[in-house]
């Protein structure tokens, strides 16, 4: 439900989402296309998404990290990313990703 209104609120904005991913392996195929950056779960159904931020990284996409856990939850290889919090207003989504995706 999260990453439809997150898709909603990016695509009323001018945005053109390609998720969200609910799966690790759809979100693998996902990175295949053409993208300008992502908003990245910690956890993707079951499974941490660390290997999805290897791919973003490896393609030079920005992607900011979205949780609900404390900092000490984040592998070192994810804690430079830019962090949402969840829960988060629209219009700190809005500001994250006017940073992240400038």
């Amino acid at each position: 439900m999260i990453g439809l209104s997150i898709a909603s609120t990016l695509a009323e904005h001018g945005a053109e989402p390609v998720g969200p991913f609910v799966r690790l392996s759809d979100a693998v195929a996902g990175c295949e296309q053409q993208l300008d950056g992502a908003i990245l779960d910690l956890i993707l159904g079951h499974e941490p998404s660390t290997e999805i931020a290897r791919l973003l990284r490896q393609r030079k996409i920005p992607f900011i990290l979205m949780t609900a856990h404390d900092h000490e939850m984040i592998p070192a290889e994810l804690d430079h990313a830019p962090r949402l919090s969840k829960p988060f207003e629209e219009a700190v989504l809005l500001d994250a990703c006017k940073s992240a995706f400038a």
